[in-house]
């Protein structure tokens, strides 16, 4: 027979209370907000201006590829699945990183290159099918032609965006 004593334990019914002296600021919450906020806008902004800038070289060759450079653009940015392929794949690295899995951090981001790389190269082959689209569309056919060839000499990079996201 055992006489040792099992030491009691006690589970708190409530949840923890966080000591700190006082609860931030309104202020310095949104500065924290605004100096997070500017970083993306500027990315934001720099896509944009990458829109532009093509628009721009695209427009001096003439309306003709003009359009099919916005058709192409219609077609390859709108693509349902891309901007949210890998996108799960963010907040389960933060907090593995926080709590300091660097195994899972290493999993994950492998699994996200491994997916990116595969649903890139679907993507791919989707964009080379340009064409048959644009024509059920009933566009010109140089708009076709010039439009598919866009996308084309995109379809091989389709890879990068999904890393990019």
């Amino acid at each position: 027979m055992c006489t040792r004593k099992v030491p009691r334990v006690r589970i708190p019914l409530s949840p923890p209370q966080w000591k700190s002296a006082r609860s931030p600021s309104l202020a310095r919450e949104l500065r924290t907000l605004g100096g997070l906020q500017r970083r993306l806008v500027a990315a934001q902004v720099g896509l944009m201006t990458l829109g532009v800038v093509e628009a721009a070289i695209a427009g001096r060759a003439g309306t003709g590829v003009l359009a099919a450079c916005r058709w192409g653009n219609a077609l390859d940015a709108r693509t349902g699945w891309r901007p949210w392929a890998c996108a799960g794949a963010h907040p389960i690295i933060s907090q593995g990183y926080g709590a300091g899995d660097t195994r899972g951090v290493a999993l994950t981001f492998q699994r996200g290159l491994v997916l990116s790389l595969l649903l890139g190269a679907l993507l791919g082959v989707a964009w080379l099918f340009t064409a048959p689209v644009l024509r059920l569309a009933g566009q010109d056919p140089k708009l076709v032609a010039d439009g598919a060839r866009f996308v084309a000499v995109q379809a091989p990079t389709a890879f990068g965006l999904l890393l990019s996201r």
